[in-house]
């Protein structure tokens, strides 16, 4: 290495200099850097983390011949490289210890912060149409600021990084109102197998996200339901690739501005994809009951990227009919150990979850009018896992209601003036509390301080 540095034998007063004593004041230098970085790691550790970033780059001998450890050992520092990440950035669970506790073991108490996650859903927040374009609020992620400590998996070397890295935020889509912006066509066919057998499956020809398809012009399926039907019961089969496929109607989605979200059970194919079994029974002639079994299985289960686990949900409904009067109570609960109300969690963050709901509904008909009430409430129970970073979660409340007017405008109810007043599922009250973890000392011992955070959605605009 050519080295210019002072020189006090000569006229000059710089000199260029090769050979270890140019080279150790430099290594020196570079490990009091790394000691400053990282007061935790022993000097055995800063000199494993100098060699495992050298760099071989360009490295020839006198001759012109490449790298050989022989003759460059390690190679060059870089001391850029040292300062930074060598492997994965991993969390700690509350009472770790960096000394007993194995990055790399089946039962480490470590995780990937990547795959340490909370998205927020739009129960958190609202989305509003804005100049033609849907647009998302969602403000309770910015309230996660504080620092945290990771720790390098190849050493247990510190870095700090934001609470907020960890938080990620979706939001509420109302998807026929997608369709009146976006101009979608999207519509429900369906084919006969028998007298009492029937298929209905809905078709998109030109779906704008391109997250779901690689070819914005090929035809695809969303939804298929296969059912079965008599007299007294019907048993339908239904498999769904997004919420906004679910619910069929007949004729197009964007005809039936308000039906497709407003007035359904918002827990059901509220994550992914949707397969479930729908048993309908007549008791009477103006009584039905319901028992509805269905999984949730998260976009993420296929991609992998952070190992979730599936959902199920169970749902019964009672149904009393007269001529102009149609009531509906229903109750039924989500087990889940990675979604909380659409919010997804992932790594130090994974709980159990046990949502109960009960809805109510209620729909008048006339020869001219229709009006329809729809209202659900929901308590969500966490169940904390002794790695998880949370702690003291008390129980959320959400709500979800609607009102709708119609004006029939023929005969034939096909036509109508429509009016929806909708809180799509809103968080009305919970809160729970985080243990971040903050530094670590010498010793291995990480230390914690104990946030609370209030959940509750924004403010409409």
């Amino acid at each position: 290495m050519n080295v210019i540095s002072t020189d006090e034998d000569h006229t000059s007063e710089y000199q260029i200099y090769s050979g270890t004593s140019m080279a150790a004041p430099h290594v020196t230098g570079a490990i009091a850097i790394l000691i400053e970085a990282f007061p935790t790691l022993s000097a055995e550790q800063i000199v494993d983390r100098l060699f495992a970033t050298a760099s071989t780059s360009g490295l020839t001998d006198r001759d012109g011949n490449s790298y050989s450890s022989s003759v460059f050992g390690h190679g060059k520092i870089d001391l850029d490289a040292a300062t930074k990440p060598i492997e994965v950035l991993a969390l700690s669970s509350p009472s770790n210890n960096l000394n007993n506790s194995s990055n790399n073991s089946n039962n480490s108490t470590f995780h990937d912060i990547n795959n340490s996650k909370i998205i927020f859903s739009g129960a958190f927040g609202n989305k509003i149409p804005k100049n033609n374009m849907l647009t998302k609020n969602v403000k309770l992620a910015e309230k996660f600021s504080e620092t945290v400590v990771v720790f390098d998996t190849f050493d247990n070397a510190a870095f700090f990084v934001n609470l907020n890295s960890f938080i990620d935020v979706s939001e509420y889509r109302d998807i026929n109102l997608e369709n009146l912006l976006l101009l979608n066509d999207i519509s429900e066919k369906r084919i006969f197998l028998s007298q009492n057998i029937y298929v209905d499956f809905v078709e998109n020809h030109n779906n704008y996200n391109d997250n779901i398809v690689s070819d914005l012009n090929d035809n695809y399926f969303n939804n298929l339901t296969l059912n079965y039907t008599n007299e007294r019961f019907k048993l339908s089969y239904n498999y769904s690739y997004d919420k906004e496929y679910y619910f069929l109607f007949s004729e197009k989605i964007a005809n039936n501005m308000y039906k497709n979200n407003a007035f359904i059970n918002p827990f059901i194919a509220m994550n992914g994809e949707s397969h479930s079994l729908d048993y309908k029974h007549k008791i009477f002639d103006n009584v039905s009951y319901s028992l509805f079994v269905e999984k949730q299985i998260p976009y993420e289960y296929y991609t992998d990227n952070f190992n979730q686990k599936m959902s199920y949900l169970v749902s019964t409904k009672i149904k009393f009919t007269n001529n102009k009067n149609i009531f509906e109570t229903e109750y039924g609960f989500l087990m889940s150990q990675h979604l909380l109300l659409e919010q997804s969690l992932q790594g130090h963050l994974i709980l159990k979850i046990k949502t109960n709901f009960l809805g109510l509904s209620y729909t008048y008909k006339s020869k001219t009018n229709r009006i329809l009430l729809n209202y659900f409430y929901a308590d969500t129970k966490v169940k904390i896992d002794n790695k998880s970073m949370f702690s003291n979660f008390n129980n959320i409340k959400s709500t979800s209601w609607a009102i709708g007017l119609e004006k029939f405008l023929n005969n034939n109810y096909d036509e109508m003036i429509s009016f929806l007043l909708y809180q799509p599922l809103r968080v009305e009250s919970g809160s729970f509390s985080l243990y971040i973890p903050k530094y670590s000392d010498s010793f291995g011992n990480i230390f914690y301080s104990e946030s609370q955070y209030e959940l509750e959605a924004d403010k409409k605009n």
